[in-house]
């Protein structure tokens, strides 16, 4: 039975995977970038903005972009997203790389809940197609 986007429950279920792969590796190399472009753009744009974290120390920086990227990962909003890119930038200034490391676990459970949370969506839409195909197979009496 096809659903309202002409795709049967399992094509849904297919695509939406396909959907959250990618925009899972896309979180992945936003997060850890070392494409040197990006990161020279990303230090472009800081600096033009001020390089408002040069007077931060080391170890400051690395915990406030781990806070950063948590943020980030909690609520996707282009503000945290800045924040995040120009922690990255004063410490790639600096010669220096962001503490992946500190994060890896947690961009990993989060791909983990998100696989979750959509196999529990895709059963709920699988189960109103069912409940719809019965209902309008069902003989009236």
């Amino acid at each position: 039975m096809k659903n309202s986007t002409g795709e049967s429950p399992q094509e849904t279920f297919e695509r939406r995977g396909r959907e959250r792969r990618i925009a899972f590796e896309s979180l992945i190399k936003k997060v850890h970038t070392r494409d040197p472009g990006m990161a020279e753009k990303f230090a472009k744009d800081y600096l033009a903005r001020g390089r408002r974290f040069a007077q931060l120390d080391v170890g400051r920086l690395n915990k406030d972009w781990i806070i950063a990227v948590r943020g980030w990962l909690a609520h996707k909003h282009r503000t945290k997203e800045r924040l995040m890119d120009d922690l990255a930038a004063e410490l790639r200034l600096r010669g220096l790389e962001p503490p992946y490391g500190a994060i890896e676990q947690e961009l990993v459970d989060r791909n983990a809940q998100t696989n979750q949370a959509e196999r529990k969506r895709t059963l709920r839409e699988v189960a109103r197609e069912i409940g719809k195909f019965i209902r309008e197979k069902r003989p009236l009496q």
